[in-house]
């Protein structure tokens, strides 16, 4: 449907390697850690429904039973995801509103740290639903060296740092939150793989003849590239 925007048929699995101190969202947090936020955030939940995070609870508790249950979870996670990157932009407004005004009136040190980060992240993007994301996704940091995996149709923010970013051949960016570029939410939602668990880190490795030189290699999956740093 567009051509214009997405200009070929590759994948785009991606590795960064922190240059500088490095911050990013990659991924999505365990169902767990994610019911936990959508309870202790009731804007959220406001533009969800508390009926898809029903729904989402009881996949997330039931999915190890069988690979049906595993496929319901996956299911009711998109219909949860789905419900917010779709939500009203106008209610959308409303509620990252209540949100910081609650967060503004808690003292400082009593703040969550994911309430802090919508906060920093808010005045940047004011109204923005990839506010929001921030409570579904991975925020991770990375020190200079340290590296970071990120596998086709998972989502993933870059927050601040330099760093260095290679990929598989492909110009397709599938953007729907915090940008001013053209986004593609219908796209995204269906896209993703809707698993769940800690971010994929990779350990650059030393030959034992070549000691100036530290190489980062993807998961075995992907073939396409590798990098080398030389010092």
């Amino acid at each position: 449907r567009y051509p214009d925007q997405y200009k070929d048929d590759n994948h785009k699995p991606e590795m960064t390697v922190a240059i500088t101190p490095f911050e990013a969202l990659c991924s999505f947090q365990p169902a767990f850690s994610i019911l936990e936020n959508l309870r202790a955030t009731p804007e959220l939940t406001a533009l969800v429904g508390d009926d898809a995070v029903a729904a989402f609870d009881d996949a997330a508790s039931t999915r190890t039973a069988s690979p049906t249950a595993e496929a319901n979870f996956k299911l009711a996670f998109r219909e949860l995801f789905t419900r917010l990157m779709t939500a009203d932009p106008e209610a959308v407004k409303a509620q990252l509103t209540v949100l910081m005004k609650r967060v503004q009136s808690t003292s400082e040190m009593l703040r969550a740290p994911v309430d802090v980060l919508a906060m920093r992240i808010h005045a940047q993007y004011p109204g923005d639903i990839g506010v929001f994301c921030v409570y579904l996704l991975h925020y991770t940091t990375l020190k200079p060296g340290e590296a970071l995996f990120l596998a086709a149709n998972e989502p993933h923010a870059y927050i601040s740092g330099d760093c260095a970013e290679i990929m598989a051949t492909s110009d397709n960016v599938v953007r729907a939150g915090c940008t001013p570029k053209w986004k593609d939410v219908e796209t995204l939602v269906s896209c993703l793989t809707y698993q769940d668990g800690a971010p994929q880190y990779v350990t650059p490795v030393v030959h034992p003849d070549e000691p100036n030189v530290a190489r980062y290699s993807p998961p075995s999956v992907v073939d396409e590239f590798q990098l080398d740093k030389v010092q």
